[in-house]
């Protein structure tokens, strides 16, 4: 039996790699009790997809700006043999040069996948790709 995973996946264009990973990385502050009058969020990037909480068990992320293309930059992430190549035409397809970081996330935990443009980076969602685990 083959078994198959579908994955949500961004790319983005990061000023450099603090910016991604603060915008990644988890919040301390969110498992701090409090009284509950606003929404906590574990992450911006969770805020930023409209999510109080993501797995981060279920979610995979890379920055790396070295001067290779797409596929070389970001072969080294799970499974990317199995769709690699699928991302690296969508990034071609949409014109999107430059790209130095990628986030997958298990489709579903996030409801309704956003792009996203700040002032420091643009993260954009490419769709989802299922392939063999």
């Amino acid at each position: 039996m083959d078994r198959k995973e579908t994955s949500d996946f961004w790319v983005g264009i990061f000023n450099n790699q603090d910016d991604f990973y603060a915008f990644v990385g988890e919040n301390p502050d969110y498992y701090n009790e409090d009284d509950g009058s606003e929404t906590k969020y574990i992450s911006t990037f969770a805020e930023s997809q409209g999510q109080g909480w993501i797995d981060h068990d279920f979610m995979e992320v890379g920055y790396n700006s070295d001067e290779t293309d797409f596929a070389t930059r970001f072969t080294g992430h799970s499974y990317a043999d199995q769709w690699i190549s699928e991302i690296a035409g969508r990034v071609s397809s949409l014109g999107l040069g430059g790209v130095n970081a990628i986030i997958m996330v298990t489709k579903g935990l996030i409801k309704e996948p956003k792009s996203v443009v700040r002032d420091n980076f643009v993260l954009t969602h490419v769709g989802n790709v299922e392939y063999p685990i």
